[in-house]
């Protein structure tokens, strides 16, 4: 795939054409840049110098974090934010509850490609879609499961934990999902003071940068749900 690049960026663009204003560059849009190993990275950015007068690049990411600083220190760098609830609503053309339109915006978080994605995904059986057809497509985890996580991280006893997360893996729930679900819970939970939340949190987003390095759904959920009850017993001691 470098090389095909390079090849590509190489090449000069006829600006000859009759009637026809067009720039003498090349536009190279690189979309999932996030996804490139760093050697990848590298080797882009070489190619970006020494073509800088007949290419432009557009990478296209979800975490510029994991972009290397050599790269982005040489871009313009354009955030763009979720659309609003109400944008979303306007796009959906299909049979729909208005809960069920609710319930996806809220859990697509503004995201319309994948609340699009999600009711392509419904749409095919025909018939209007509900709130509960949602949530099983979008892999929402139920809310008695959730709840029961925190009941047990609330625990001392680190065996009832390890039980109920070996079990909470053979259900097959996903856990980035239930990372957004436990930070809304704990977020709103008012026993626990504004410093013990932020170590939680803290540790999820950890936990998410593993979750994206491809570390182990099954260690990741146990050392979150460890984190919690360890903070949890903390904050109730003091």
């Amino acid at each position: 795939m470098v090389h095909q690049i390079k090849n590509f960026a190489r090449q000069t663009v006829n600006t000859h054409l009759s009637n026809v204003a067009i720039p003498g560059l090349r536009i190279i849009i690189l979309d999932e840049a996030d996804a490139m190993t760093s050697s990848a990275q590298s080797a882009l950015r070489r190619t970006m110098e020494r073509e800088s007068a007949s290419t432009r690049f557009m990478l296209i990411c979800n975490y510029v974090s994991r972009i290397i600083d050599p790269l982005t220190s040489r871009c313009a760098k354009f955030r763009f934010k979720p659309l609003p609830n109400q944008a979303q609503t306007e796009r959906e053309n299909v049979t729909i509850e208005d809960d069920a339109i609710n319930e996806l915006v809220e859990m697509s978080n503004g995201d319309l490609r994948k609340s699009i994605t999600i009711l392509q995904s419904i749409s095919s059986s025909g018939k209007s879609i509900t709130a509960q057809d949602v949530r099983e497509r979008a892999g929402f985890v139920p809310d008695e499961i959730i709840h029961g996580l925190i009941r047990v991280c609330e625990s001392p006893d680190f065996n009832a934990l390890f039980k109920f997360i070996k079990k909470f893996r053979s259900e097959g729930y996903g856990v980035y999902q239930t990372l957004l679900q436990l930070s809304d819970v704990i977020m709103t939970k008012p026993e626990l003071n504004s410093t013990t939340k932020a170590k939680i949190f803290q540790k999820m987003g950890e936990v998410e940068k593993n979750l994206i390095d491809g570390a182990s759904e099954y260690l990741a959920i146990l050392e979150m749900a460890t984190i919690i009850q360890q903070q949890m017993l903390e904050s109730e001691a003091n």
